[in-house]
């Protein structure tokens, strides 16, 4: 209760532009690349967050944020539950957008991990982002196909058989089922 009193000050205190680069994140479920947060602004469904804004938005809300060496952005995960709510109550179709735009984009590097053939566990994690945003679009039957078609390969089950990934598959795809 207290940490939902402290967001809502948040979200009265911050400008539109802060509190879009938030909902943003808070619509991931992983940390944004700088390639996928270009993509988002790119795609012009963070209004009113743009590119010319973002620099400043990020400033703005600076305390909320944490960046790693790879120079993703991320919140915690209570501050991204809870904004990923605020934004899905405050603008679902923006966050439909949203969702639709990042489930194409880790659609897109897992199936390319795959082309260049035997991807490990770490090029195949897209795809488990995929299965996510698909899923918080209410899109299950596309969900089900990434990971039967692009996670598991078909019929050769590649996780399993390949990877040997037992208790990974297990791990990942309730993770996927029981997602945020």
């Amino acid at each position: 209760v207290l940490m939902r009193e402290i967001m809502l000050w948040y979200k009265e205190s911050l400008s539109p532009q802060a509190l879009a680069l938030i909902r943003l994140l808070g619509a991931c479920d992983r940390p944004l690349s700088p390639v996928c947060l270009d993509l988002m602004l790119s795609k012009n469904c963070t209004d009113p967050l743009r590119k010319q804004s973002f620099q400043a938005a990020k400033l703005e809300c600076e305390s909320l944020l944490s960046t790693d060496e790879a120079g993703r952005l991320d919140l915690h995960s209570i501050v991204r539950e809870v904004f990923q709510e605020e934004w899905l109550e405050a603008d679902s179709k923006q966050a439909q957008a949203a969702h639709g735009i990042l489930a194409d984009f880790y659609t897109s590097q897992a199936e390319a991990a795959v082309k260049r053939g035997n991807p490990t566990l770490q090029e195949l994690e897209p795809a488990f982002a995929a299965m996510h945003h698909r899923i918080m679009r209410e899109e299950l039957n596309t969900a089900r196909t990434i990971f039967n078609d692009v996670v598991q390969q078909g019929e050769r089950f590649y996780l399993v058989n390949v990877l040997g990934a037992w208790g990974f598959i297990a791990k990942c795809f309730s993770y996927v089922v029981w997602c945020p």
